[in-house]
């Protein structure tokens, strides 16, 4: 096993000021209204593909081109009438778009499916009403032009008016799998018209869907003595189908026939961080719990078939050999590892920032956003070569970015606010809104969404 080393980060005024050359924002857009990006997805020609909530109660697509130009939208009105929304969009090799959604369907009435107390049963209310409200997990897919190919409903929520289901992370192959991971905190919901009872905090869940988009592949479920909803939950799949999955648990948690349970921590949502890693046909390969208090995680699949994963800790002293700063409020590590054994290799350790997401780049290499200083919208990418050695790339100023990466190209989504800048003077890309401001980084009026394209380095990553 390799000894893990540990790199701090030092973040000062001089650092920040520094600029690489080789960073470049080639365009930068922005969306006419107030917008809150879901998630952004590259497609096979360098199309940015990108998801959001906008104020007229509707879920927009977008397609943007290469040079920036929007060639295509959509649509959907999911907000009603129970929680409806869209969770993550992928596309294949083939340029087909898959939006991962919640939504309810009304349907015909199973008769006494109402009635579950026999002396409250209104046997003539029912009679009169004929149909009810179904909430399911539904992955839908598009042409590249934004035409439905196909529709699949893979969860169904039992008691959705008094309980949540949420897809955290989504993944697209080039051939068109599809996986997908979440949470509910239901003590039952139904898969393949089988129940499932994950008990009373109910449960976590990774699930693969095959390419023909019929059926589900495979499904495992996670079940905890904490609360479900504590976790941040994220994937990344390599070329040969391994599927990693970063989450984070309170008290106990059963993964497959491991029985996880976190030391007692302090932390802002009392969770710990643990890794699982899924072969092709779904069975569980291993299972780590890091023993270090995470609240925000994630985890990339590199070019060699790899993981990087990375976690924000708080009041945490250890992880595995690397001992991590006292006394900080909060940090974030970055950390390999090995596919197939699940070993940690090189460990990063930045101990002044907080992880935002990571995204793989062409050479073993990858890209790493961090915010600065728990600011919710001043950010810096990141750029770490496969020896684990990180330089600052390009300064964001955006709130609540979302990020997605073809190797060549890093794709940036969030919310801007009276304006926001994307890289360093004098090759900064703005997005400005309509009152006035200074050409620079402050400024008044309206606000909205924006998105961006950062070329990232393709030679070069030793």
């Amino acid at each position: 096993m390799k000894t893990p080393f540990r790199f701090c980060l030092f973040l000062s005024i001089c650092f920040f000021s520094s600029a690489l050359s080789a960073q470049n924002w080639s365009w930068a857009t922005r969306t006419p209204e107030m917008s809150d990006y879901i998630d952004v997805a590259v497609g096979p020609h360098g199309e940015a593909i990108s998801i959001y909530e906008a104020y007229n109660n509707a879920w927009h697509l977008d397609v943007h081109d290469s040079s920036g130009a929007l060639i295509r939208e959509k649509e959907f009105y999911y907000l009603e009438p129970y929680g409806n929304c869209a969770f993550g969009v992928g596309t294949d090799a083939t340029g087909n778009i898959y939006v991962v959604s919640r939504q309810s369907f009304e349907e015909p009435l199973e008769r006494n499916e109402h009635a579950l107390d026999p002396e409250g049963y209104d046997e003539e209310e029912d009679e009169e009403r004929e149909t009810t409200w179904h909430l399911y997990i539904v992955i839908e897919k598009f042409s590249p032009e934004l035409e439905l190919l196909g529709s699949l409903r893979v969860l169904q929520l039992t008691h959705f008016e008094n309980y949540s289901i949420e897809v955290r992370d989504f993944v697209v192959d080039d051939a068109g799998n599809c996986w997908l991971g979440g949470f509910t905190d239901d003590n039952k919901f139904s898969y393949k018209e089988q129940v499932i009872n994950p008990g009373p905090a109910g449960c976590h869940f990774v699930m693969k869907v095959g390419a023909n988009m019929k059926e589900p592949a495979w499904i495992n479920t996670f079940i905890g003595s904490g609360p479900a909803y504590v976790l941040s939950f994220h994937l990344a799949v390599n070329k040969k189908g391994i599927c990693v999955m970063t989450g984070a648990y309170a008290k106990t948690m059963q993964v497959g026939k491991t029985i996880l349970t976190s030391q007692p921590i302090k932390s802002l949502l009392e969770s710990e961080m643990y890794i699982t890693a899924f072969r092709a046909d779904g069975t569980i390969a291993w299972v780590k719990s890091l023993l270090v208090p995470s609240y925000d995680t994630d985890v990339v699949a590199l070019s060699g078939g790899d993981f990087v994963c990375a976690g924000a800790f708080s009041d945490a002293t250890q992880l595995g050999s690397v001992k991590l700063p006292a006394g900080k409020k909060y940090g974030s590590f970055v950390m390999s590892i090995d596919a197939k054994s699940g070993k940690m290799g090189k460990v990063y350790v930045n101990d002044t920032s907080m992880i935002i997401g990571l995204e793989a780049g062409l050479n073993n290499d990858f890209y790493c956003l961090f915010d600065l200083s728990g600011s919710s919208h001043v950010h810096y990418v990141f750029h770490f070569d496969k020896k684990m050695k990180g330089e600052r790339f390009s300064y964001v100023t955006v709130h609540n970015p979302v990020t997605a990466s073809n190797g060549g190209a890093y794709y940036l989504a969030g919310t801007w606010s009276w304006i926001s800048r994307l890289g360093d003077p004098p090759n900064a890309k703005y997005v400005k809104g309509d009152g006035p401001h200074d050409g620079a980084d402050y400024g008044q009026g309206d606000s909205g969404g924006l998105v961006g394209r950062l070329e990232l380095k393709t030679k070069g990553a030793k």
